[in-house]
């Protein structure tokens, strides 16, 4: 259950990401990737895969292999919405985010997430982003303080 801003004492807080996937087997590498490679390591990502009919399930249990912070789910034909509600049920963090399989997050993203919710004392936080032109356009999240 997530924590409310008084209780961001803790140290370290954990950070869950949700990714609902569906038919995104090119685009998942790069996204799993970027959350992978955070350097604040206090995180979980669940995956939740809707009915894909390309290789993304496969993708996924690879990635799963090798990272153990990265739980995986599967639901038939429940949407986008659906896919992140199922994943709420699961999560284990202090705080959630959410990245669509074609997207991905700039490195020190989740630090500075964390560092925005216990220094500004945030309940809730949106950042930028910014599309990246090479083909197909991707959104990536950004720094950016409102």
């Amino acid at each position: 259950m997530p924590m409310s801003v008084d209780s961001y004492s803790v140290k370290s807080p954990t950070i869950s990401i949700i990714v609902p996937v569906h038919n995104a087997e090119m685009d998942l590498p790069r996204c799993l990737d970027s959350l992978c490679t955070q350097s604040y390591e206090n995180y979980e990502i669940i995956c939740v895969e809707n009915a894909s009919t390309d290789g993304s399930w496969h993708v996924l249990q690879q990635y799963a292999a090798q990272n153990e912070r990265i739980k995986l789910m599967r639901r038939d034909k429940a949407g986008v919405s659906g896919a992140r509600n199922t994943a709420l049920e699961l999560v284990q963090g202090d705080i959630v985010g959410f990245c669509d399989a074609d997207d991905m997050y700039t490195q020190g993203a989740f630090q500075y997430v964390v560092e925005s919710f216990k220094l500004k004392g945030c309940d809730i936080l949106t950042t930028g982003y910014k599309a990246v032109t090479s083909p197909p356009p991707r959104l990536i999240l950004a720094r950016k303080s409102y």
